[in-house]
């Protein structure tokens, strides 16, 4: 017997009236239910909670319901039924409280059919050790929360995130570049997101007056050089306020284009602020004349960010590759929760040429295969899978080599076919070699090869010359 309106109503206002804050996700994580204590704990009307879609994602949306409502996110395993106990917070003054959730799933073998969360009514300032200093997919996703947290939509986190000195000392040197307007050079890896950091600087900057010009160095020389600036900085022609003029790759500009470059950068009337990209330190290569100037150097370089290459900081990976893994849930309907622990293992054997970037779309790849909620070795590309395999494997030891037995063994060939073309007669074949008959004698002794005086009259069937 189907239960009445009546009943139901009275289940409903339960809910709704529970101490304990309750909240309904549709398979697609779409709120469909919260109580009014869940709207309590997290301060936002359940009218604004109703209706809106969780994704996995702990680096959330910087501003709005998708900040707040982020926290309440269950892992891809709870909507599978294979997790039955997680946690979940909220932000408060820059402060991250957590509560423990209960969940039961409603789908069945991998089918999620939605998701009840009960959530405890104990405030935690923070996770228990046991889970906040493991190694665990759900302790790096709130490494990544705390991250975003702390560096409040500086920057994006991709480019940023890690416990590695080098990239600690990278996100020093940006908050400081950040807080000036003082030339700034950004150098590290193809791949390693120096790009995205000066681009970063530019916008962070609280003066909002500056125009931002982006001039690709690689592919200027002086004349489209001259002419790019001319436009900018010519008070008579170009739009007023100062400029930041972002210089890609500016070690690759050509040596006549360095020159014009300083002597435009000292004559500038506008306000000038400079953000340069390399691949390396430009006082490094202006120590060598034939590639960088040193007073262009000099005048990029009054700060200098450092962006280390990814396999020089692998202990980054598994925080990076969660990061990146969570930044795809944002827009797929598929939500993955972590990269398997052999995942992990073989990504750390690859050598990573493109750094960030290349990890970046081999997850990203990696994330468009998975049907399930753990990226395994086999989502990875065959690609990746077989440089780990051979950067796994040991190279070849060479064998030991016998020069001296090596040179012998040619000679006495050299000799015994000299021999046969001579028909066994030895002065003949002494002067096909090169050699005096006396020596060819000797050489004869020397390699072990047996010697009939008679033979200079031998026919070539009776050849008696054989190494023995």
């Amino acid at each position: 017997m189907a239960p009445s309106r009546a009943t139901s109503n009275r289940l409903l206002r339960l809910l709704r009236s529970a101490p304990l804050p309750i909240y309904f996700l549709a398979p697609d994580r779409t709120i469909l239910f919260c109580n009014q204590s869940l709207a309590d704990w997290v301060g936002i009307e359940s009218e604004s909670i109703v209706g809106y879609q969780l994704d996995y994602d702990a680096a959330g949306v910087p501003d709005g319901p998708a900040s707040e409502l982020s926290g309440l996110a269950p892992a891809p395993d709870a909507m599978a039924g294979r997790k039955l106990t997680g946690w979940v917070c909220r932000e408060t003054n820059n402060r991250l409280i957590y509560r423990r959730a209960h969940y039961l799933s409603l789908g069945e073998k991998n089918q999620p059919g939605g998701l009840i969360v009960v959530v405890d009514g104990e405030d935690l300032s923070t996770l228990p050790l046991d889970i906040e200093h493991s190694a665990t997919s759900e302790a790096l996703h709130e490494q990544i929360r705390q991250f975003r947290l702390r560096q409040q939509s500086r920057f994006a986190l991709s480019h940023l995130l890690g416990n590695d000195p080098a990239i600690q000392r990278a996100r020093r040197g940006l908050r400081a570049a950040i807080a000036c307007q003082e030339s700034v050079l950004v150098t590290g890896p193809p791949g390693s997101g120096r790009s995205h950091v000066a681009r970063t600087i530019h916008y962070g900057t609280a003066d909002e007056s500056f125009r931002f010009l982006p001039l690709a160095c690689e592919l200027l020389d002086s004349e489209t050089l001259r002419d790019a600036l001319a436009r900018q900085l010519d008070q008579r022609t170009a739009p007023p306020g100062p400029i930041t003029l972002m210089l890609a790759d500016v070690d690759m500009l050509p040596l006549d284009a360095q020159l014009l470059l300083s002597q435009q950068i000292s004559a500038a009337n506008a306000r000038l602020r400079l953000i340069s990209t390399a691949r390396e330190p430009l006082l490094e290569l202006a120590a060598h004349r034939d590639r960088f100037r040193h007073d262009l150097a000099m005048q990029l370089t009054t700060i200098e960010i450092r962006l280390p290459a990814l396999h020089d900081r692998l202990g980054d990976l598994p925080l990076l590759a969660q990061a990146f893994l969570e930044a795809e849930n944002r827009t797929s309907p598929h939500q993955v929760g972590s990269c398997s622990p052999e995942t992990l293992a073989l990504l750390a054997r690859h050598v990573w040429p493109g750094n960030l970037d290349e990890l970046h779309e081999v997850i990203r790849s990696a994330h468009e295969s998975c049907q399930t909620t753990t990226i395994e070795p086999k989502d990875l590309s065959l690609r990746v899978r077989q440089a780990a395999f051979a950067s796994g494997v040991p190279a070849a030891i060479a064998p030991s080599f016998d020069l001296e037995a090596f040179l012998a063994r040619i000679e006495l060939e050299a000799i015994e076919r000299a021999l046969r073309q001579a028909r066994g007669n030895k002065t003949k074949a002494a002067e096909l070699l090169g050699m005096t008959r006396p020596r060819f004698y000797r050489r004869l002794e020397q390699l072990g090869l047996s010697v009939d005086e008679q033979d200079d009259n031998r026919r070539d069937d009776e050849f008696p010359y054989r190494s023995q």
